[in-house]
């Protein structure tokens, strides 16, 4: 027993972040391909060639910190054990494509 009230904080982070980046790049650019598709042929045109893809390389943050006090992990004086499982990772980022329109 302690009369100090300390907090814990727990990190999780990707073992793969390079990988994850590339994931996030290969779904946006299909998914901007197959909108570009769906508004082309809802407007009864063609989709031309690839004109442009503007992409910043920012870096994308992966990490996310969970905050425990110890008075939290405790159950009438004697210590709780609980497991740690992190929230599922949630990444975004930006890229612009140009098409032609034919």
């Amino acid at each position: 027993m302690c009369l100090a009230d300390p907090d814990v904080r727990i990190g999780f982070a990707l073992s793969d972040i390079d990988g994850a980046k590339k994931e996030i790049l290969e779904k946006a650019t299909k998914d901007a391909l197959e909108k570009a598709n769906i508004l082309c042929n809802a407007a009864n045109v063609k989709l031309g060639q690839l004109l442009s893809i503007d992409y910043s390389w920012d870096e994308i943050s992966f990490e996310a910190h969970d905050k425990f006090r110890m008075s939290d992990l405790s159950i009438g004086g004697e210590e709780a054990s609980f497991d740690f499982e992190p929230d599922d990772i949630k990444a975004s980022d930006t890229v612009e494509f140009t098409w032609e329109i034919k």
